[in-house]
């Protein structure tokens, strides 16, 4: 009877502690008089994933059917394995309104022994497969049993079993040294570009590998084999420094180029370890590349570098010549803009990878971009681009409310609520010029972060990272929310109706264009399909009457993958993605 009583008392306390931290993230979210967030209904979710540090490094939303509805998500990250074993890999699936999803094989635990492991990227391929990228720790490429940090790569159906050709436990790449993979994107269904880490050249690693540290990046396969010369490492000038690591990709839906941003040391002067934003511009046959390097102004010296980097588009949705890129990550300059700790640092450049000169840089200690944030820690993470500009996300210690800062940006920080600082989600708004619109401030009383931030459907987005439970271990957290629809406010030149159309997308056989103009033209013109690296494979003669176009295309003499169609008309370029399935 008396054990029977105490398990009732630990439930109910249970329920009361649970209840309690629930009205505190409440009471604590900060929001401004315009209510620029409203935090989805049931949410915020926290996943109590083991006694220890948990963590989500990324979330990409499901939409199954491919009808525009977010049908759930696949939520990658770490977590605790308890004791000193180390963290594992850790990978489950979600459904539409935050709950675990119970069918299938989830979730996935990637386990070890003593070993630091961890998901980094989620990827959904064009055949509905899941790609999970990050890093093991183990004795793989080494003959002694000496364990080092592998780049690491798995496939998995959509029930969470393995993907055909795939060894369970996943793929591990790399060599005597330390490798990590960061990112990954599907090119198509069988090829998938990898950008990390590279230590030793040994094994897989490239041969001119400097041994400290590089960015490496990789073209594997479906079934997961490096593709023969598709393997290549990157570096600066300083011989003395290294620990350069890639962080994320952007493929150009022009050209199929692959864009690399990340932390570089060994693009420093001679003889200094700070890091610098180095951006690569890489061909999909891996010849060239571009570059461009960020944060360094020729005379101060301080930490830069970039978690992410997205493509900018001129109109959302509408991918044309010329679109650029945006990097977000941080600064770390002393005095700095705001005091002597990191600031979010967005940095826009033309499709040349030079910098954007039509981007705000009022407060900025690099040679371009632009700095946010307080006088405080503030790490910006991720980026997504709205209609009216774009939303950052990340983590922030500062609060213009408790610091003698005239320039602080961060409104409100949940420190509010008690007299004790702690970290947050940081929200930020920014034009399509750089300047703030606004900031929000989300989690609960306790220490908070996010490094991922992504589009869900409609005017919704999804943020996750961490948050921190009573006993001071950190907790998977997600937070949906909505912002006021920007596209109603647009005007009719800002969101053309004018749209390239292919269908069906996927296709196996054969697939027709179609193109709506507002101008009622008849001309002839020439319907271009291209491959990922612009290259034209056929041209097909196409006929515009009445500003209307409708052409069908055969596609059997295309193998399976990414490909463009793309018309110009008067100078001005329409074009679409289709995906070939053989």
């Amino acid at each position: 009877m008396k054990s029977k009583f105490f398990l009732l008392s630990i439930i109910l306390f249970s329920i009361f502690i649970f209840s309690s931290t629930m009205l505190i993230a409440q009471t604590c979210l900060c929001t401004s008089a315009d209510d620029d967030i409203t935090i989805a209904g049931g949410w915020p979710k926290t996943f109590v994933n083991s006694a220890g540090d948990d963590v989500i490094w990324d979330v990409e939303p499901i939409d199954v059917n491919e009808d525009g509805t977010t049908d759930g998500y696949i939520v990658a990250g770490s977590v605790d394995a308890g004791g000193s074993e180390g963290k594992n890999i850790y990978v489950r699936r979600l459904n539409a309104n935050g709950t675990e999803y119970t069918g299938g094989s989830w979730p996935i635990n990637e386990d070890g022994q003593n070993n630091v492991d961890a998901a980094y990227a989620v990827e959904i391929t064009p055949d509905k497969k899941i790609l999970v990228c990050g890093s093991k720790r183990t004795s793989h490429f080494n003959l002694l049993g000496i364990k080092n940090k592998n780049a690491w790569v798995m496939k998995y159906n959509l029930d969470g079993t393995n993907a055909t050709g795939w060894p369970s436990g996943g793929i591990e790449y790399g060599g005597d040294g330390d490798d990590e993979a960061y990112d990954i994107k599907a090119v198509s269904s069988n090829s998938y570009i990898v950008a990390g880490m590279a230590g030793l050249g040994t094994d897989d690693v490239p041969t001119n590998a400097q041994g400290d540290g590089d960015y490496w990046v990789f073209n594997i396969n479906g079934t997961g084999t490096i593709i023969t010369g598709r393997n290549k490492v990157y570096f600066g000038t300083n011989s003395n420094e290294g620990n350069d690591y890639a962080r994320s990709i952007a493929i150009d839906c022009n050209t199929g180029k692959y864009v690399i941003s990340g932390f570089c040391k060994s693009c420093a002067p001679e003889g200094d370890d700070h890091s610098q934003l180095l951006l690569l511009k890489i061909p999909a046959n891996f010849g060239t590349e571009d570059s461009e390097l960020y944060g360094y102004d020729g005379e101060n010296l301080d930490d830069y570098g970039s978690y992410q980097v997205i493509q900018t588009q001129q109109t959302l949705g509408d991918c044309t010549v010329g679109d650029g890129f945006l990097s977000i990550g941080l600064q770390h300059p002393n005095p700095g803009c705001y005091g002597g700790n990191h600031d979010f640092w967005a940095v826009n450049t033309q499709d040349d990878l030079s910098e954007d000169t039509n981007f705000n840089d009022e407060c900025v200690n690099a040679n371009a971009g632009q700095a946010y944030g307080g006088k405080k820690k503030d790490n910006g993470h991720s980026v997504v681009q709205i209609c009216d500009g774009y939303l950052l996300a990340g983590i922030t210690e500062s609060n213009n409310k408790k610091l003698s800062c005239d320039l602080c940006q961060v409104s409100c920080n949940h420190y509010d609520c008690t007299d004790i600082v702690t970290e947050d989600i940081w929200l930020a708004k920014i034009s399509g010029t750089g300047e703030l619109v606004w900031n929000e401030s989300i989690g609960t009383s306790g220490n908070d972060g996010a490094y991922v931030l992504k589009y869900v459907e409609g005017d919704s987005y999804i943020v996750a990272g961490y948050t921190t439970s009573s006993n001071g271990d950190k907790d998977w957290y997600l937070v949906k929310f909505s912002i006021p629809d920007c596209s109603e406010r647009l005007t009719a030149e800002d969101h053309p109706t004018n749209q390239l159309s292919t269908n069906p997308n996927p296709s196996t056989g054969s697939f027709s264009v179609a193109l709506q103009l507002s101008d009622k033209i008849n001309e002839s013109v020439w319907l271009q399909i291209l491959d990922v690296a612009g290259k034209e494979i056929s041209a097909h003669e196409a006929m515009i009457s009445d500003g209307s176009l409708q052409q069908q295309i055969l596609s059997n003499e295309l193998q399976s993958g990414f490909y463009l169609a793309r018309i110009v008309i008067n100078h001005k370029v329409y074009q679409s993605k289709i995906i070939i399935q053989n």
